[in-house]
């Protein structure tokens, strides 16, 4: 509905309209990956520490 109603007047210049729905779907995907990396990351570094804690005691 929203896609149709606001959407596609904007990217109209885009045909077929179906490779506009399967940009946007991957670029989503994409931009969850990248901004999960610095949480993975972190949760990493959590977990060793953790580690280190737990084998000093």
């Amino acid at each position: 509905m929203f896609l149709k109603s606001h959407i596609i007047s904007q990217v109209k210049f885009i045909n077929p309209i179906w490779l506009y729905d399967i940009v946007l779907i991957l670029t989503m995907i994409f931009l969850q990956f990248v901004l999960y990396l610095p949480v993975m990351k972190r949760n990493k570094k959590d977990k060793a520490v953790l580690e280190k804690l737990s084998n000093t005691n």
